[in-house]
């Protein structure tokens, strides 16, 4: 392989197994075929051509840190994973960029981690369009932004099929936007799965663009079917409550200061599983305590977006 501006080499994957190109010296430009098998490319400094993909490609960054990026296309019939904590960056504002997806409408995205950041162009509106996103166990970003003159992008997902233990958080900026399916629940917010930013529930806003969720309920207005923003001490709302038992949709913790929930030998219903401690929340304690938590889903999910905050439930 050769380094980009250099006499240009390609690379033919064939073969039932994985090769693996990883480290931030992989940067060439020749075209990538992918016959057979796996292919992933880990941690690779650029990539400047185009893949075809006919079989399994896998994105894949190891470190929270680390990052590459793709510009001319991936196409084929076959399925994409991203995987790692890190970004992979489809940008439309490189060199022979497309005028719309970067990666092949039709060709399945699996997430399992990190974050995939879809770059705006530079002199036009750009497009990337998902026909499927399947969302493996883990937390997941997908990011839209302008390109580097201001010029917005758009990413659409027509179907978003979430597997067990996954969360998603979207997230658009600058009038760049990040619409499709899913749809809202029957208490506002799409599900208690899925975020938009760091610090609230994603909505869709009736036209298919997702959003963040606003009409929060305070502890003393809460009901069974209220999202509920715990930013102070409290105990649940006796209007929540049938005896022993309570219900909420979701909770939100987002106070720099402690908050505390607690309950007293009760149970809490929590309708959409959603429990999110956002990234306001400071070193001090915000805590659920005294007694147990259900879900009305199959799974109870707790997300914390700040590391080393003080989030905590306990019996």
């Amino acid at each position: 392989m050769a380094a980009i501006g250099e006499p240009t080499l390609g690379l033919t994957k064939s073969g039932t197994g994985k090769l693996t190109l990883s480290g931030g010296n992989i940067n060439f430009s020749g075209p990538v075929t992918i016959n057979n098998g796996t292919l992933v490319l880990s941690d690779i400094g650029q990539y400047g051509g185009i893949i075809t993909n006919n079989a399994t490609l896998i994105l894949n960054t190891l470190g929270s840190s680390r990052s590459f990026s793709l510009v001319r296309g991936v196409v084929g019939t076959g399925v994409v994973w991203k995987t790692g904590p890190g970004v992979v960056k489809l940008d439309f504002s490189g060199a022979g960029a497309p005028l719309s997806n970067i990666m092949s409408q039709t060709m399945p995205l699996n997430l399992a981690g990190g974050t995939i950041w879809v770059g705006g162009a530079a002199n036009y509106v750009a497009t990337q369009n998902f026909n499927m996103v399947r969302l493996a166990s883990g937390y997941s970003t997908i990011l839209a932004s302008n390109g580097p003159l201001g010029q917005p992008v758009s990413v659409n997902i027509a179907s978003l099929v979430r597997g067990t233990g996954s969360v998603l958080q979207v997230l658009g900026t600058g009038g760049s936007v990040i619409r499709g399916a899913p749809a809202n629940g029957t208490n506002g917010i799409i599900a208690g799965w899925m975020l938009y930013g760091l610090n609230d529930w994603a909505m869709n806003d009736g036209t298919g663009i997702f959003t963040n969720y606003s009409a929060y309920a305070t502890p003393a207005a809460w009901t069974k079917t209220a999202n509920v923003n715990l930013n102070t001490n409290s105990v649940i709302a006796a209007a929540a409550m049938s005896g022993s038992t309570g219900w909420v949709n979701s909770l939100r913790f987002t106070n720099p200061g402690a908050a505390v929930l607690r309950m007293t030998n009760q149970t809490l219903w929590v309708s959409s599983g959603g429990i999110l401690f956002g990234n306001t929340v400071g070193n001090s304690n915000n805590i659920i305590t005294g007694g147990i938590l259900r879900s009305g889903t199959n799974e109870l999910l707790v997300t914390i977006s700040k590391i080393g905050s003080g989030a905590t439930a306990r019996r």
